[in-house]
C-alpha cells in the first residue's frame, strides 16, 4: 500500500466525476476528498497505480509524512507538579 496526492491540474475545480471513478477503482481507496484541487489516496497495488497514473489532468505523486518539529515544553516543575495552575491574587 502507498499514500499518494492526486493533483487536479486541468482548468477549474476538480471534477465531481472523476472523483466518483476514482472511489469505484478497485485497489484505491480515498482517503481525502476535502482539499480544492487534490485528493488524499492509499493504493493497494500496482495497477491501480497505473489507473490514477493515466487519468487525464491529474498527477500523481507519492505522499510523505511531514514533521511540523513542534514539541512539548518540558520543565522540571511540569514532572514536579503535573496539574500545575496559574493563580493570580486579586
Amino acid at each position: 500500500m502507498g499514500r499518494y496526492h492526486l493533483f487536479y491540474v486541468g482548468s477549474g475545480a476538480k471534477p465531481v466525476e472523476d472523483i466518483a471513478r476514482v472511489r469505484e477503482m478497485p485497489g484505491v481507496e480515498i482517503v481525502n476528498d476535502s482539499l480544492p484541487r487534490s485528493v488524499v489516496v492509499d493504493v493497494f497495488g500496482d495497477i491501480a497505480e497505473e489507473r490514477l497514473k493515466r487519468l487525464p489532468s491529474w498527477t500523481l505523486r507519492q505522499s510523505h509524512p511531514v514533521s511540523l518539529g513542534t514539541k512539548i515544553f518540558e520543565s522540571s516543575m511540569n514532572r514536579a507538579v503535573p496539574a500545575l495552575r496559574l493563580l493570580v491574587k486579586k
